[in-house]
This record gives structure tokens, C-alpha cells and sequence, in this order.
């Protein structure tokens, strides 16, 4: 078979790839992350709290065509088959054999299955990151200003899809620093990538770099180490990767010869990567898909360093087809919805449209996943938004002030930590979970009033303090019992713990404060036994009979 021949083998593979993918994403329910990314593309905007846009942008495209699952995944599921085309170039696959071979190494790749139909931002970047290899083994190999400028878009585009894509860029350069600092055609690609990001760096800068501070040191701040998390991680990658071939890519790893730039790069990146989240995991537990970056020029090794060895060709044939029917079989699970051992992929679909028939008004979810998927799975007849309870983690929601849609309207607010007549119910892992509801006619936010507490002090077996009250948004707030607001104090076991110590309304002074305007009220609340003496907690405001947020800094006791 000639070269011409295989090439296109390789586009009839990735067009077969394709298919199964569309079939497999047509009844394969959406999954929470998924639902949120598609709930941005309905907004389409430079940037937003979580990751950059392309992830929405690419959900946006395909819902257009198909207002399904399908639509949501499409433009993925399209890249997942490219990127096998442009990987298959990058190789240089000449014979019928080498393809046999490539083919193996990366239909066992589990995380390649995995994001050639899910669109998270792990499939763009599993995409761009296939396109900047592609571009700097060419700009590696021949500096010019055209590759220095392709080289420039795609890092951009590496990073456009998620901040991970930051580590490929440094860990391929490092190796080359000392030369391409003396090469004008370095700048002319750093300056290109940065010109292509501006307008995310710029939608950053207007919003006070949320996302960096989300990642960098609210995403950390619960954060602590546990023993397992190292050794979780170093499982995970042989998981995520390859789980059966996994020691055949360390031996081409460790065995490989790394002679020229562009194979240096593929080391230091694969090395780089991995080593960067193993020093994280003292710090933090580490997701599997984060090392998605480190498989691509994984692959590349093997391929390279097994290419010439035909006696190992067999085994990992066999060993790869044991992979696939693994991975087949988990495909196929997912796709059946009626099963002993749901997963999240299972249940949720039919949950969604089941609260959509019985919400009034709007949906109220306490987490921003469940909000996404009532939106998807009841669009576009009924919406829903986000009530951020206690301390849970903020998200798009919270920075689009979804919150403030709701005042003045008739909701219908879902719960675990509650107890009502009417539920719905979903099969969680082996047991039923009732997710209760409320209806509430007119719903009031107080979402935007922030609290201060200062001059705290200890009478007897109460605690004492002034509390300042600020309204911190764009409409009035009447703070008042006709409104059914309740001011109330939350002692958890620590700072940002859901384990509750004590809980209790606390009698205040009702007031209508207009936007931007504060009023001071002395408060009296009693002491919590089971907290610690110097730790009391903090104060949040409901409607209702919500679930109260941590809207007051902590109450300490000096």
C-alpha cells in the first residue's frame, strides 16, 4: 500500500470514528459539566468564570444545527476525527503497518475516546494541543515567519480552550530556551498568540481576573493533603492513558533516543507535565483528565520508538484490542439508561424533565450543575438558576447575578436539605434520593446585602456586636417579615465546612435599604456550646424557607 493510499485509510478511519461517536453522543444523556458549558454558549462571551470560551463556542456551533445532544457535541465530535488526521500526519505514516500501529495506540488511549464525543475543555484542548505539535515540529524544523505566526495562533488557541494548555507551551519551549531567545521568529510567535488572546485578557482585566483568583486561590482554599493523593494520581495515569499498555509507553518513554528539538520537546513535556501535578498532589487532589496533555506527545514516543519494532507489534495489538472491548463495553453502558449501577451519565435526563413539569415560575437549584442540565433538558420552555448556599463554590451564575432574575418572581426551589410534601426522586449510586420542593409565589433576594460585623463582645452566654448592613446592589431591599426574610447565624465546624454546629434566627430590626446604602444594628446572639471559643460563625439572610449563605465575614472573638 502506498503513501497516498494510507492516507486515505486514515480519512475513511476518522470519518467511521466520526459516526460512532455522533451515534454514541445521540443517546448518550449530557453530562453535568457538559450542560453547564452548553448553558454558556447560550451566551457567548470572551470569557467566563471557569475556563475561556471555546468550549462555548464549540457548543454554540452544533446547537445551532441540532437541538439535542448530538448539537451540544457536534463540533467536538467533528475536531475528535480531525485530530486523528492531523496526528496521523504529524507521524508521517507511510505504510499499512504503521497505521495498524497508530491506530492501536490511540483508539486504547482512554481519555482520546473519551473527548472525541464529550465536549468539555479537554476536547479542544485534546485538538489544539494535536495542532500546535503539528505546527512546532514545522516551526522546530523550519523558522519562518508564516510558521512562527501559525505557531503564535496556536498557542493561543491551546489556551483559548483551557489554562492547562499554558503547560504545553513551557514545558515544549524549555528545552530550546537559550536558542530561541537569540531567534526573531520566537517573538514573532509569542507576540502573535499574545495579539490572538487579547480579548480574553482583556475580558479579564473587566472582570477583575475572576477566573485567575477562582483557580489560583479560592479553588485552593479548602484544599489539604492526604496521603492517597499522590498515589491516586500516579493510578490515574495509567487509567486515563492506556491501563494496558501502559508499561509499553514507559519503556518507549525510558528507551527512546531524544536526538533532535522536536523529540526533546516531546520529553520535556511528558515529563514536565507529570512531574508539575505529582509536586500538586501534595497540595491538592489532582483530576485524571488534567494529564490529557501529557498523553498527546506520549503517543508520539510510542509511535516513533515501536514503529521500528515489529516484534512488539503483536502484543500490543493484542493488548489493544483488549482496551477497546473494555472501552466498548463502557460506551455501550452508558448509552443504556436503565441499569443496576448508575453512573453520571444515568438518571439525570429524565429527573430534569420531571422537575420541569412540576416547577412554577423558575427552577431554583443549589448547585449550578443541576441548574445546567434543567436548563438544557427543559429548554426553552422553562429556565433555571442558582441559589448559592452556605459555602459552596460560586460559578457563571453567580457572575452573571442570576440570583437578582428572581426577585419579584414565582419560583420553585429544589433540595436534599429539606423536608416538603412534593419530591423528586433519582436512583444515586444504590439508593433513592428525594430532591424536595418549594413553591414560592414572590420570591425576594437578598443576595446582594453584605453584612460586616465588628465589636464583638461576650454578655453573659450571648455575644454582642454591631452588624452593618449594605446593599450592594442595583434595586431596593425591604428587609421586613412581609417579605418573609429571616436574618440567621450559621456556626459551622470550620471555615468553609457544611457540618453545622448551631442554627438560628435571630431577631432584628426591619429596614428598606436602596442600592448602595448601609444601616448599623446592634445584635445580640446566643453563644454556640459545641463551637470553638474563638470561632462563632457567620450570618446570611433567607426567604423563606431556603437554605441560608455566608453573607457577614467570621464572627471572632478577639
Amino acid at each position: 500500500m502506498n503513501e497516498g493510499a494510507v492516507n486515505k485509510r486514515i480519512w475513511w478511519i476518522a470519518g467511521i470514528y466520526v459516526l460512532i461517536n455522533a451515534l454514541q453522543s445521540f443517546l448518550t444523556p449530557l453530562i453535568n459539566d457538559e450542560a453547564y458549558y452548553w448553558v454558556w454558549s447560550q451566551n457567548l462571551d470572551w470569557g467566563y468564570f471557569d475556563h475561556p470560551p471555546m468550549v462555548a463556542f464549540w457548543a454554540n456551533l452544533g446547537f445551532k444545527l441540532f437541538q439535542n445532544e448530538l448539537g451540544a457535541r457536534l463540533v467536538a465530535i467533528l475536531f475528535g476525527g480531525l485530530g486523528f488526521v492531523l496526528l496521523g500526519k504529524l507521524l508521517e505514516i507511510k505504510t499499512y503497518k504503521q497505521l495498524q500501529l497508530y491506530c492501536f495506540l490511540f483508539f486504547s488511549m482512554v481519555l482520546f475516546q473519551v473527548f472525541g464525543f464529550i465536549n468539555t475543555p479537554d476536547a479542544p484542548l485534546l485538538f489544539f494541543g494535536i495542532l500546535y505539535f503539528y505546527l512546532l515540529k514545522k516551526f522546530l524544523n523550519d523558522q519562518s515567519n508564516l510558521h512562527a505566526m501559525l505557531l503564535g495562533i496556536a498557542m493561543a488557541l491551546l489556551i483559548y480552550s483551557k489554562y492547562h494548555g499554558i503547560l504545553i507551551i513551557i514545558f515544549s519551549l524549555l528545552p530550546h530556551t537559550f536558542r530561541l531567545i537569540k531567534s526573531k521568529y520566537f517573538y514573532i510567535a509569542v507576540f502573535t498568540g499574545i495579539l490572538c488572546y487579547a480579548p480574553h485578557i482583556w475580558w479579564q482585566f473587566d472582570n477583575e481576573f475572576i477566573s485567575l483568583e477562582y483557580h489560583l486561590v479560592k479553588r485552593n482554599v479548602r484544599n489539604v493533603f492526604k496521603w492517597n493523593y499522590p498515589g491516586d494520581y500516579l493510578l490515574s495515569l495509567v487509567w486515563a492513558s492506556s491501563p494496558l499498555l501502559f508499561f509499553h509507553h514507559i519503556k518507549a518513554l525510558v528507551k527512546s533516543r531524544y536526538t533532535t528539538q522536536f523529540q526533546k520537546s516531546l520529553l520535556w513535556t511528558i515529563v514536565g507535565i507529570i512531574g508539575f501535578f505529582i509536586l500538586i498532589t501534595f497540595k491538592r487532589y489532582i483530576q485524571a483528565q488534567w494529564s490529557l496533555v501529557a498523553f498527546i506527545p506520549l503517543l508520539i514516543v510510542s509511535y516513533q520508538y515501536y514503529k521500528n519494532k515489529p516484534k512488539a507489534f503483536k502484543t500490543i495489538k493484542v493488548l489493544s484490542m483488549m482496551t477497546l472491548v473494555i472501552i466498548c463495553m463502557a460506551r455501550i453502558y452508558f448509552m443504556i439508561q436503565d441499569v443496576p449501577y448508575p453512573t453520571q451519565y444515568h438518571g439525570w435526563k429524565d429527573f430534569m424533565i420531571k422537575a420541569g413539569d412540576k416547577t412554577k415560575g423558575i427552577a431554583v437549584f443549589e448547585k449550578y450543575q443541576y441548574a445546567s442540565l434543567f436548563n438544557f433538558y427543559n429548554y426553552p420552555k422553562k429556565k433555571a438558576r442558582t441559589y448559592v448556599t452556605l459555602e459552596n463554590r460560586t460559578s457563571q451564575y453567580n457572575l452573571w447575578h442570576s440570583e437578582d432574575d428572581l426577585e419579584g418572581k414565582e419560583i420553585t426551589y429544589f433540595s436534599r436539605y429539606m423536608e416538603a410534601k412534593d419530591s423528586v426522586v433519582i436512583l444515586d449510586r444504590d439508593k433513592l434520593v428525594p430532591y424536595y420542593l418549594e413553591h414560592i409565589p414572590v420570591y425576594h433576594s437578598a443576595a446582594n446585602i453584605k453584612m460586616e460585623v465588628s465589636n464583638v463582645e461576650k454578655v453573659n452566654d450571648s455575644l454582642r456586636m454591631q452588624v452593618k448592613f449594605i446593599n450592594t446592589g442595583d434595586f431596593t431591599v425591604d428587609l421586613s417579615k412581609e417579605n418573609h426574610f429571616k436574618l440567621v447565624h450559621v456556626s459551622p465546624k470550620e471555615p468553609f465546612s457544611n457540618e453545622i454546629f448551631c442554627f438560628d434566627e435571630i431577631p432584628y430590626k426591619s429596614m428598606v435599604l436602596e442600592p448602595g446604602l448601609s444601616n448599623v444594628l446592634t445584635i445580640t446572639i446566643p453563644q454556640c456550646e459545641d463551637s470553638p471559643e474563638d470561632f462563632m460563625g457567620y450570618f446570611g439572610i433567607v426567604n423563606h424557607n431556603l437554605s441560608p449563605k455566608k453573607q457577614s465575614n467570621y464572627i471572632d472573638i478577639e
